[in-house]
């Protein structure tokens, strides 16, 4: 699999994290779909929710709200979160683009000490708040985009 799209409804703490094999791990409830390269996953009604997908992959787009969101040991080309209200999202040990989508909501991120990255912000009525030196050159990008919305970004 190559691409993996996660919709959760409803819960109020996700991990998506990489596993060291071809595994993809879900909730029991979870409904899925599959193709040769695309793997959807569907979830509702459960608080928390751990999900495991191999450790790289192209683009992983997980759609999300009022959630407290941990994204570790993962590679990807492309990690789109789509989320709506307010968002407390904590990485560790990955690499490649984000992109925080956001909708009149407010997103908390949280890098590690050694993580290094670079910002964009492309939409009027968004915010980045970052006091954190960025590395211009940086493999990994984090950008803001939505309406009315801000992204704070602490170690």
């Amino acid at each position: 699999m190559k691409d993996y799209d996660i919709k959760i409804e409803g819960a109020t703490e996700i991990t998506v994290y990489g596993t060291n094999d071809d595994t993809v791990l879900f909730p029991a409830s979870a409904k899925i779909d599959t193709d040769r390269n695309k793997f959807d996953v569907d979830v509702e009604g459960v608080a928390e929710v751990r999900i495991g997908i191999p450790c790289a992959c192209e683009k992983l787009e997980i759609a999300c709200g009022n959630a407290a969101l941990t994204v570790r040991d993962l590679t990807f080309e492309d990690l789109e979160i789509d989320g709506k209200g307010d968002l407390k999202i904590a990485v560790s040990n990955i690499r490649g683009a984000v992109q925080i989508n956001l909708l009149k909501g407010t997103a908390a991120l949280t890098v590690p000490e050694e993580y290094s990255f670079r910002t964009f912000n492309k939409v009027r009525g968004c915010r980045i708040d970052n006091s954190i030196a960025e590395d211009p050159s940086s493999e990994n990008s984090i950008e803001l985009n939505g309406k009315d919305s801000v992204l704070t970004i602490a170690k």
